[in-house]
């Protein structure tokens, strides 16, 4: 987990696109909400290879978001069969349970239907707030904390230890 949060940190100052930070974390904020074998979690993955989306940011959304969500299941089930259980919607839900698609994405399950809703619910919003949050880290902090003496000689000292050791290969050959 330290290992993902340094790489997610390096991530935040790199060139990578806000967007693809921001879509990571939100479908790993899906894919914690909802039970992760899921057909619908399968759709996730291949989402994150078809829109290019940074799969260390989708990897650290997942790990800080699975706490939350148990802390939120209550809720999903209240949700889910509050929705499973109206009776608008009992012929719909029926007609789907009849095909074997509905039935292997398990939207009869309280917990699946709610978090899955709760999850679409909160899948705009969380993309604008996570790509603010990035745009307003590299604009704020970052510069901040480049600024930094150690940060500099840090820096510094990378470069320096790199160049010595390609000089060092150099004289080996």
């Amino acid at each position: 987990m330290i290992k993902q949060l340094v790489k997610f940190l390096r991530l935040l100052g790199s060139d990578v696109a806000p967007w693809q930070i921001a879509g990571g974390l939100c479908l790993g904020l899906f894919m914690a909400f909802t039970p992760l074998m899921s057909l619908h979690n399968l759709l996730v993955l291949l989402l994150v290879c078809l829109l290019r989306i940074n799969v260390t940011a989708m990897l650290l959304g997942l790990a800080l978001c699975t706490p939350l969500a148990y802390l939120l299941d209550p809720a999903f089930i209240r949700l889910g069969e509050y929705v499973l259980t109206h009776p608008q919607w009992q012929g719909l839900w029926t007609a789907m349970y009849q095909q074997d698609i509905w039935r292997l994405a398990h939207f009869n399950n309280t917990l699946t239907m709610g978090s899955f809703l709760a999850s679409c619910a909160l899948l705009l919003p969380a993309f604008l707030l996570f790509r603010w949050l990035v745009i307003r880290y590299r604009q704020q902090f970052l510069q901040y904390i480049n600024r930094l003496g150690v940060v500099r000689w840090l820096k510094a000292s990378k470069q320096v230890q790199m160049l010595a050791g390609i000089a060092g290969r150099m004289e080996g050959h």
